[in-house]
Formats: C-alpha cells, sequence, structure tokens
C-alpha cells in the first residue's frame, strides 16, 4: 500500500469524524496542539520532519519514526519542513479489552504499556525506516483505521495485534531508546534514560556507583534485564544520536563522530554499517530521499 494513497484515503475520512472507541487526525503545515486533551493511549506518525514537545521534552523526529504515547495530553508540535504530515491515532481505554490485552501477552514491551496502570505519561520512540515489513502492516492498520464498515473495529484490532507484533519483532533494533521514556518505573528503564543523559561521560563503573551496585553484580543484573551487554547498549545510544545528525544537519562524518565519542572515524563507520547496513553518508542520502 502506498503511503500517498494510505494519506490521502486518511484526509477524505477526517471530516467524517470518525469516533467510539478510536479517532484520526492529520496535521499539516505549521504549528500547534497535536494532542490536547488526556488520551489513554496514542500512535503518533510522522512524514517529514516534526519536533513534538512532551512533558517539556522537545523530541525532533523524521520520517519512518513512530511515537506510542500513553496518558498524553497538551502535546505541541512544529511542522520542520514544507510538507511534513503527522497523523495521530488516539485510543480510548476500551478500545483494549482483556481480549486484546490477551493477544499481546507475547510481545511483552506492548504487553507492559497497555497494562501498566501509573496514571504517568509514559512514550515509546521507534524507527523503522528501513523495516518495510513493518511500514507494510502500518499502511494496513492505516487503511483500516480511516475506514467506516459493520466489522470495523474487529478489522482495526486485528491490524493493530498484527502490526505490533511485527513491530515488537525489531523492537531492540528499531527502539529509540534516547528519545523514550522507557517506562522508568522498570528498573532498565531508569538505567537507560540514565545513559542517555550521559552517554558522553558515563561507564560501567560510574554508574553502579551511582546506582549503589557493585559493577559485577551491575553488570550481571544489566544484562539480564536489558538482554545485551552494557557496552552494546552505550553504543547503540550514541548511534542514535548519530542517525539524528546525519539526517537533519550537514554536519561531516569526522564532526559527528568526535560529537557522540568516537575518536576513529573508520570504527565509527564500521559499526555504522554493521548496525544499519550502510554507511553514514548512504544513509544521509536514503533518508532524505525517502521524504521526496
Amino acid at each position: 500500500m502506498d503511503k500517498n494513497l494510505i494519506l490521502e484515503q486518511i484526509s477524505k475520512m477526517i471530516d467524517k469524524n470518525i469516533d467510539g472507541y478510536y479517532s484520526l487526525n492529520l496535521l499539516k503545515n505549521g504549528k500547534g496542539t497535536l494532542i490536547s486533551e488526556e488520551k489513554y493511549i496514542s500512535l503518533i506518525i510522522v512524514y517529514g520532519i516534526v519536533s513534538i514537545e512532551i512533558n517539556s521534552k522537545i523530541i525532533n523526529l523524521v520520517e519512518g519514526n513512530i511515537v506510542l504515547v500513553k496518558y498524553a495530553s497538551n502535546i505541541k508540535y512544529v511542522n520542520n519542513e514544507k510538507n511534513s504530515k503527522i497523523c495521530v491515532v488516539n485510543f480510548k481505554e476500551e478500545f483494549f479489552d482483556s481480549n486484546l490485552k490477551y493477544q499481546m501477552a507475547d510481545c511483552p514491551i506492548f504487553y507492559d504499556f497497555i497494562r501498566l496502570d501509573n496514571k504517568k505519561l509514559e512514550y515509546l520512540v521507534f524507527d523503522i525506516t528501513t523495516y518495510n515489513i513493518i511500514k507494510k502492516y502500518l499502511n494496513i492498520f492505516l487503511y483500516e483505521v480511516s475506514t467506516i464498515s459493520e466489522n470495523n473495529e474487529k478489522l482495526v484490532k486485528a491490524a493493530l495485534v498484527l502490526f505490533l507484533s511485527n513491530l515488537h519483532n525489531f523492537h531492540k533494533d528499531s527502539l529509540i531508546i534516547s528519545e523514550s521514556s522507557m517506562m522508568e518505573n522498570y528498573d532498565i528503564g531508569r538505567w537507560l534514560k540514565y545513559m542517555v543523559d550521559n552517554y558522553s561521560t558515563v561507564t560501567l563503573n560510574s554508574m553502579a556507583k551511582d546506582f549503589n551496585f557493585n559493577p559485577t553484580y551491575f553488570s550481571m543484573r544489566f544484562k539480564n534485564l536489558a538482554k545485551d551487554s552494557f557496552s552494546n547498549k552505550l553504543r547503540e545510544i550514541k548511534l542514535e544520536k548519530s542517525k539524528w545528525l546525519l539526517i537533519t544537519t550537514d554536519l561531516s562524518v569526522q564532526n559527528i563522530s568526535e560529537i557522540i565519542g568516537f575518536k576513529e572515524k573508520s570504527y565509527f563507520f564500521r559499526i555504522f554499517k554493521k548496525r544499519y547496513g550502510m554507511t553514514p553518508l548512504k544513509y544521509r542520502k536514503f533518508s532524505r530521499d525517502l521524504r521526496n
């Protein structure tokens, strides 16, 4: 399903006020309020380059980024590119009945996100730029949510499960840790946010000390909860930072490498290509071509 056809379909349905357990909106040029009154769960899909403000934090997003938000209200947005668009699907709590939650049980990150009942703003940001299978199921979901039919709610739920299940299959690679709240009620959420805030200086030993752990024990506990080592997660966070700089600035690869804390450009090239399947310069071109 072509992106432009999906956006055209959504545009036609906006004025028909799809209501009930979910609603749909498409925001185009300029700036304003993305979500005004509190919503149970919202799915934000970005086309172009935009910035949103969540809980006083500015999050810069590009095409291929999606955001899952819970208990959101008064979220502002700015379209930073002429033809940028933002699609927002808002869900009421009743939409996520016990059957839908059961179907998400084998997708822990989304199952926890849905059932977590702390009434606190939470958000997860993903980059699905290079994951065509996820984009395929996202478009199917958007098609169903923008269609009025007798079995609409049933089809929307089925499409949402397909989309989130496929996203979960790649969530370890697509989740942007540095821009997500990471559900800080959990230890790993607090730790990852700490690493994001201090990625240029943090070490395993310094972090273990700050959280009152023995370094060896902390390393083992971190790996158990994160399903990855401390060093790998820190490298992942740095690469996330580099992607945004490649897309939104004209800084040289050398400068970006230094900013994120890699002294050798060759090492940065090697791990970036291994992680994303292309060199930094090719990724910059690929991302810009995607928006044209």
